[in-house]
């Protein structure tokens, strides 16, 4: 689970810039001789064009779900998944027969304002034990398998709740095929993964309700599963 730190490095940046940089230009503008008034204005504008920059690189404005978990708003630290082991390996022949992950949804202290919202494309995806929607997808070298195709559910609620501290077991179950999920139309499985080195991610996504906005977040993590022979 890294953190997304370019929000973060761009705020400090541009701090270091305005000090290093505008200083120099302030003494210049505040000489009556040089500082004639389309200078000040254009200052001015600057500095506030900076402060508007600087507070948009923090937050990810409605209708994106490109934050991280690793970003440096409490909701991330405060919610995180965890698999136990760094890798995971089984033979092709495991996978065909089914295979189980574990992992675990960790809540260090109740979040309130969350508006869990579902990935795949129906929205048929319901809250899991911790009260968000895990999202689960196992992928690589041209094969895919993500339950994204699970038929029309309801439109998702936009009622705030509470995520409630705690540890939430879920599990990854895979039987060693490409699929997208069996939509309303009975969509089929695809072929076998082949041996390879994939990579499985779980992302949790939302709204955090503040007191005058409403801020996107992905909570996500991801391991290593190898297939050999």
């Amino acid at each position: 689970m890294g953190c997304n730190e370019a929000a973060a490095t761009s705020f400090h940046d541009i701090q270091v810039f305005s000090r290093r940089s505008l200083i120099p230009n302030v003494v210049s503008l505040i000489e009556p001789q040089r500082a004639p008034m389309s200078k000040l204005i254009a200052f001015y504008a600057l500095v506030v064009g900076l402060v508007v920059f600087s507070q948009g690189c923090t937050d990810t404005p409605p209708g994106s779900v490109e934050a991280e978990s690793n970003d440096d708003r409490s909701i991330c630290r405060d919610i995180q998944i965890v698999f136990p082991k760094a890798e995971y390996s089984y033979t092709l022949e495991e996978a065909t027969k089914g295979i189980s992950i574990a992992y675990q949804i960790v809540v260090h202290r109740d979040v309130s304002g969350i508006i869990p919202l579902p990935l795949d494309s129906g929205h048929a995806m319901l809250p899991g034990l911790s009260g968000l929607i895990p999202f689960e997808e196992l992928s690589g070298n041209g094969q895919s398998y993500r339950l994204i195709n699970l038929g029309l559910g309801d439109l998702p609620s936009t009622t705030p709740t509470t995520i409630t501290r705690g540890s939430y077991s879920s599990t990854f179950a895979w039987d060693g095929c490409n699929w997208s999920g069996g939509d309303d139309y009975g969509h089929p499985k695809g072929a076998p993964f082949p041996a390879g080195e994939y990579t499985l991610r779980v992302s949790c996504i939302g709204q955090e309700v503040l007191e005058e906005s409403k801020l996107d977040f992905t909570i996500e993590s991801s391991v290593r599963v190898r297939l050999k022979e």
